[in-house]
């Protein structure tokens, strides 16, 4: 449970991205960013780990593209969303 409440809260650091937005609810933690073209995050708690799916503007979902076991898999992960974030700003 404390991996769980520790990688729900380093992916909710991801609010501080410029036009990004992160919910929870429940065993669910979305992502969203607030661009037209850009593609959202499902993380849904599966026992052990989140697994990210991607989601697209109509809702589409693909199969889980990452999976969330522990603090540092979260802090990988909103490290690499922030540097894209970056990139496309400039």
């Amino acid at each position: 449970m404390a991996n769980k409440k520790r990688i729900a809260n380093r992916l909710s650091s991801l609010k501080d991205i410029p036009g990004v937005s992160v919910t929870k609810n429940g065993d669910t933690v979305r992502v969203k960013h607030s661009a037209h073209h850009s593609l959202d995050f499902r993380f849904q708690w599966i026992e052990t780990h989140f697994a990210g799916y991607f989601v697209d503007k109509q809702g589409n979902e693909s199969q889980a593209v990452v999976h969330l076991r522990t603090g540092l898999d979260a802090i990988h992960f909103a490290s690499a969303a922030t540097l894209r974030a970056k990139v496309k700003r400039v």
